[in-house]
């Protein structure tokens, strides 16, 4: 049976279906999976990656996220391939194994700018969306971010330790920017859901190690590549920044030949 907290259906499609991992969020500006199939006219179902519901509160496991996923939707025929994007990618192989498992037969792995989660990524990403908290300071931002180094520095490769003093932290960036907007405190938990559901995820995929899964994929990157690319059997390189991959129509072009048996 299909879960409908697992997938979110991008397209119909008759014949088979294939599946797209990546964080699922509408707040987030660089393109996503949404945007690559709409430049496809293709006779497959697409389903993206739903988070576990309980990942807003806890930080949960890789064996977690896979349970999750691993019910997968059955409505447009066999799995023919699963795409995983950015981090998405440290999920893909082993999701690929499963329904391998399960269908008899081995879905196609494609990997967009595939990239581990790692300590200096977390970090990152803490720094970006910080900055965009208009609200506080410059000097208030600077400081969160000198705290977040500090933090991730200390930690080392404990990716755990990391996270957790990353999402006090961005709590607190969040409690400050609610009391000078006079707001219900009581929403903070709401308003940062979010950003814990993105670290639980982040958390996740940390404890897997998929370079040897991605031996079996193809890597589409953006200028520039990526860290996971050279893992690939095979990597498609496009002179576009890693923020519009998703949405270049020579990207969906590459797509949709290698989903229909072709090769570049």
């Amino acid at each position: 049976m299909q879960s409908k907290m697992s997938w979110r259906r991008l397209s119909h499609g008759e014949s088979s279906a294939v599946l797209a991992v990546d964080f699922d969020s509408a707040v987030r500006p660089i393109a996503g999976f949404g945007q690559l199939v709409e430049l496809m006219d293709f006779n497959r179902a697409f389903w993206h990656s739903r988070q576990p519901p309980s990942s807003t509160r806890d930080r949960l496991s890789a064996e977690e996220y896979l349970d999750h996923w691993a019910e997968v939707p059955h409505g447009g025929g066999n799995i023919d391939a699963v795409l995983g994007y950015c981090v998405g990618c440290v999920f893909a192989p082993a999701l690929v194994e499963r329904i391998e498992q399960v269908q008899g037969h081995r879905p196609e792995l494609l990997l967009f700018d595939p990239e581990p989660a790692v300590v200096s990524s977390l970090y990152q990403d803490f720094r970006e969306t910080v900055e965009s908290v208009s609200i506080l300071s410059g000097a208030e931002r600077e400081q969160l971010v000198i705290e977040a180094g500090k933090a991730c520095l200390d930690a080392g490769d404990d990716f755990d330790a990391a996270a957790a003093q990353v999402i006090e932290l961005y709590e607190a960036a969040v409690s400050t920017a609610f009391a000078r907007l006079s707001l219900d405190p009581v929403l903070i938990g709401e308003f940062t859901q979010v950003f814990r559901s993105y670290v639980s995820y982040l958390s996740a995929a940390a404890e897997l190690s998929p370079e040897d899964g991605w031996q079996s994929g193809i890597a589409l990157t953006a200028r520039g590549s990526s860290p996971g690319a050279r893992h690939a059997r095979k990597e498609l390189s496009f002179p576009v920044g890693s923020a519009d991959l998703l949405r270049d129509r020579r990207v969906a072009e590459t797509v949709f030949d290698l989903l229909s048996g072709g090769e570049h």
